[in-house]
């Protein structure tokens, strides 16, 4: 494990690595010490309310087309929009399945820390990260609220916004 966090953190320091995963990858990193949660952890609870939040970008809806696709899903007669909703379902359910936590509640997040986490984050974000320049949709005070708001409130709430 040590070598494989090794070889991550020496991976994540290319510019081209970033995209979808950024915003996970820092929130993680910004709110896993807080939660007493791993970092691995941090981003497996944050990674479908990530693939929520880049769902308005065409380009990463076939991405999460494809993430569906490897995961078993057939797309077949689906949509890009339909194909990339059902990754989010089916990782909830690998979230489960392996016994992880689907929300930051249940990692024991105070719900009132998500202004300030999403300010936090969003200065982490393009501070060390120029996330601007690689995540799909770009972050901002207000979408960043409603993600970690959905990612605190779980599963159910990010469906419903998303209309599943």
């Amino acid at each position: 494990m040590a070598m494989a966090a090794m070889i991550g953190g020496q991976v994540i320091s290319y510019g081209w690595v970033s995209g979808p995963a950024t915003l996970g990858h820092v929130a993680s990193e910004g709110l896993s010490p807080g939660l007493c949660v791993s970092h691995g952890e941090g981003c497996a609870v944050l990674l479908p309310y990530v693939y929520g939040f880049n769902l308005p970008d065409e380009y990463a809806q076939s991405k999460l087309a494809m993430i569906a696709e490897a995961m078993g899903v057939d797309t077949g007669g689906m949509g890009k929009k339909q194909a990339a909703l059902s990754a989010i379902a089916e990782t909830f359910r690998l979230l489960e399945d392996v016994g992880l936590p689907t929300s930051l509640r249940e990692c024991g997040m105070d719900e009132r820390k998500v202004p300030e986490y999403s300010a936090c984050i969003l200065e982490r974000a393009e501070r060390m990260y120029a996330m601007s320049a690689y995540n799909p949709v770009n972050a901002t005070y207000d979408n960043l609220v409603e993600f970690f708001a959905a990612a605190y409130r779980g599963k159910r709430a990010l469906l419903d916004r998303l209309g599943v």
